[in-house]
């Protein structure tokens, strides 16, 4: 895999790809795109597994304490003045531990994210327990968010709506993970007609849900599934049943899919992964045109879009996903989008 260390230019020819459409799957006209973007790493040693990109400009990062333990690290763009965020290990039960992880920034400037409670000891025995902190920079304090209860479910990926009135979350587990409502009651399953379907991202404007999710897996069920491609789709917000009725297809067959993240003007998703088994790396992806561009090649995971929209940060391995070597990296994306928009 290509990993890039310093700043350097270099371009990517996406060749011939092409784009299914709506429901419908109308193949789109294929597209020759040359596009130029610019990569620096961050100076952060302390190899990250989850990224945030604060209003302030600042990054949080989920970072591994020990074997199993995690927490959140709080820098600068360029790296400097990193710190530990100070936060309540308290769930108010007893736990062999508690990890904190899943950063993501609020459109208020302030920051939410899980804190889990590991081998928790409750009336139906040991179990983990899940709640959602916001935390706020200005003052360094966090809440739990009573809005949103997650306790000992198997939700380990969630996303908020803009206003926060509520949410969507989803299991990890890479075989037969599923997305549900999040409510101050307990995680509501959501029908969207999929085997498998997880990573949702609400969009800025409230509008959207894109997600990775499969109709169909090859084989039985089991270790198989992990292995094969997901599609890229979208639902609206506002549908509470039969969403898997109201669902758009944006890129089918997106083999090793990580993550995904909106671009702030609610026109482009940015994604990891390697779509059409085209090329491995991070992909951006026109909502309106579907027009895919390839913006580097490598072994990424996490990916997210900065405030002022020119930049993304990805999380990138040296050697096959491993964590002991992640590094943080800052895509310049300009060039991109305004030759885009100049077309």
């Amino acid at each position: 895999m290509n990993i890039f260390w310093t700043k350097k230019t270099f371009t990517k020819i996406l060749i011939g790809l092409v784009i299914f459409g709506l429901n419908a799957c109308k193949t789109n006209t294929v597209e020759l795109a040359l596009e130029e973007v610019t990569l620096s790493k961050v100076s952060f040693s302390r190899n990250p597994t989850n990224i945030a990109w604060l209003l302030d400009g600042r990054l949080v990062f989920t970072v591994p304490q020990g074997e199993y333990s995690s927490r959140l690290w709080i820098v600068n763009s360029d790296g400097s003045d990193a710190d530990l965020l100070d936060l309540p290990e308290e769930l108010g039960i007893e736990c062999l531990r508690t990890d904190f992880a899943l950063p993501q920034a609020l459109p208020d400037g302030r920051l939410a994210l899980m804190r889990i409670g590991i081998a928790c000891h409750s009336d139906d025995g040991i179990k983990e327990q899940s709640q959602i902190l916001i935390w706020n920079p200005k003052d360094e304090k966090s809440t739990v968010d009573e809005h949103f209860f997650l306790h000992d479910s198997r939700i380990t990926l969630f996303s908020l709506a803009p206003d926060l009135s509520t949410g969507i979350g989803s299991t990890n587990a890479g075989i037969e993970d599923n997305l549900y409502w999040l409510d101050n009651t307990k995680p509501n399953p959501i029908d969207v007609g999929m085997v498998r379907a997880s990573h949702p991202e609400w969009s800025p404007d409230g509008e959207s849900i894109a997600f990775f999710g499969s109709q169909k897996l090859s084989g039985p069920s089991g270790p198989g599934w992990a292995t094969q491609p997901d599609d890229l789709w979208l639902m609206p917000a506002s549908c509470q049943e039969n969403c898997k009725d109201h669902l758009t297809l944006l890129v089918e067959d997106v083999e090793n899919s990580h993550d995904l993240s909106w671009g702030r003007n609610n026109e482009w998703l940015a994604f990891t992964g390697n779509p059409y088994f085209r090329g491995y790396g991070v992909w951006l992806l026109n909502i309106q045109t579907r027009k895919l561009v390839w913006v580097v090649s490598g072994d990424y995971g996490r990916v997210e879009w900065s405030p002022l929209g020119n930049l993304l940060a990805v999380i990138g391995y040296e050697n096959q996903g491993s964590i002991d070597k992640s590094s943080v990296y800052l895509v310049d994306i300009t060039r991109v989008i305004e030759e885009d928009k100049n077309r």
